[in-house]
């Protein structure tokens, strides 16, 4: 494929690329050929129009009317952007995808990002081996957990319930102290909410100890799974079965939404949250590698 021929675009420019995007990072579910979503949300989903929204911009590479290549860009926090590919059709492969690579790469430093990273299935040697030509390295893996909520029994709701904005404050204290390097709590819970994410606190003896947020898809998602963001308990309450407590509520109040499933991601060397999940009646469905790069 002669490079002389390949332009870039972006998608909310032509949005009648949409199916021929969406074809390219659907190469495969799992394995060798699966291209992991950069939305967690969207993780082992097929992806759909509603992802691509949800990013911060979608850059094509097209020779001539064909669509040859692709990579989307996901937000992830206020220094740092996820990249969904780039997946790449046809000859001259790696030549594309760095056309893409550094389009994609000024984009993110005219944002004001910092650095980049991007996920890559375990198994999926040539993905990985193209994300390292790009400037990625490996930093840690992560697990992809998933647990049906079909049929849930009424799990023990004493103490757990969806906040309320008058719970916002310690809501974000809780969160924020678990996950110190997330943005979630920037601006507000407020947006969050807005977004789509439910909040949800464990009180003992009117103090709220322990918190969660939980991204709904949406009605207009064409699948319905429920992701489990993140999940905090107070140091003081830590190792009191506080955090098993308010994932048994969160399980059973979801089910009640009638979503048939719930997904989460964690750190491979994150043992304590793995017992709890697993012990939780999750599933380990696949690892994927988190790779960075600066810019």
């Amino acid at each position: 494929m002669a490079l002389d021929r390949i332009s870039l675009t972006d998608l909310d420019q032509r949005p009648e690329m949409t199916a021929a995007a969406l074809s390219l990072l659907s190469a495969g579910r799992f394995g060798v050929s699966h291209l992991v979503s950069g939305l967690p949300v969207a993780m082992g989903l097929n992806p759909s129009a509603a992802d691509l929204r949800q990013c911060a911009g979608v850059l094509l590479a097209l020779d001539r009317i064909d669509v040859v290549g692709v990579l989307a860009i996901c937000p992830y926090s206020d220094t740092q952007v996820t990249w969904w590919g780039p997946a790449v059709a046809g000859g001259s492969a790696a030549s594309i995808a760095r056309l893409l690579a550094d389009e994609a790469r000024r984009a993110a430093r005219d944002g004001g990002y910092a650095s980049l990273r991007a996920l890559c299935d375990l198994r999926d040697r040539a993905h990985r081996q193209l994300l390292q030509s790009l400037g990625f390295a490996a930093w840690k893996d992560c697990l992809l957990f998933e647990r049906s909520l079909t049929g849930l029994a009424a799990g023990d709701l004493s103490g757990v319930r969806i906040a309320v904005r008058s719970d916002h404050p310690a809501v974000s204290q809780i969160l924020a102290e678990g996950f110190p390097d997330s943005d979630h709590c920037t601006p507000n819970l407020v947006q969050r909410e807005n977004e789509g994410y439910r909040h949800y606190l464990l009180s003992v003896d009117g103090e709220i100890v322990a918190a969660a947020a939980v991204q709904d898809p949406g009605p207009d998602a064409p699948r319905r799974r429920a992701w489990l963001k993140l999940i905090a308990v107070r140091k003081t309450h830590r190792n009191q079965h506080v955090g098993k407590r308010l994932l048994a509520g969160i399980l059973a109040t979801e089910a009640r939404h009638r979503l048939p499933s719930i997904g989460l991601e964690v750190l491979a060397d994150n043992a304590a949250a793995i017992r709890l999940y697993r012990a939780s009646g999750f599933s380990h469905r696949w690892t994927a590698t988190v790779l960075i790069a600066p810019l």
